[in-house]
């Protein structure tokens, strides 16, 4: 009895935690770097705290079309969200969620070692 019940709380919490209120996707290394330039731009917004599309195109290396796939996908998985400077002309700002930095946290560590050689 015990057993039955310590697994169905675990599938439970497991159910809970990939599809809570915010309905994050469930995503692993394979998903993660899915459309390209998504890793990029996480690196990038750990970097510089925010940025705009236009920042992300020139600094980042990345074509419109790529970075607006990468902004969507990382927006749905809630690694990264839209802050709008309402002043003129209205500015759209991209920034980590605590989630997105966790993991950007660590892509720049691998980043730094891989540029070490």
């Amino acid at each position: 009895m015990f057993i039955n019940t310590v697994l169905k709380f675990s599938e439970y919490t497991q159910i809970n935690y990939l599809y809570h209120e915010e309905k994050v996707p469930f995503m692993n290394v394979g998903t993660i770097g899915k459309p390209v330039g998504s890793l990029d731009i996480l690196v990038h917004l750990l970097r510089n705290e925010k940025a705009t599309v236009t920042n992300l195109i020139t600094d980042a290396g990345l074509n419109q079309r790529t970075t607006y796939s990468a902004i969507s996908s990382l927006l749905e998985q809630n690694l990264i969200c839209q802050e709008v400077d309402n002043g003129f002309p209205v500015c759209k700002y991209y920034k980590l969620t605590n989630r997105g930095k966790a993991i950007a946290v660590h892509l720049d560590t691998i980043d730094g070692l891989l540029l070490k050689g």
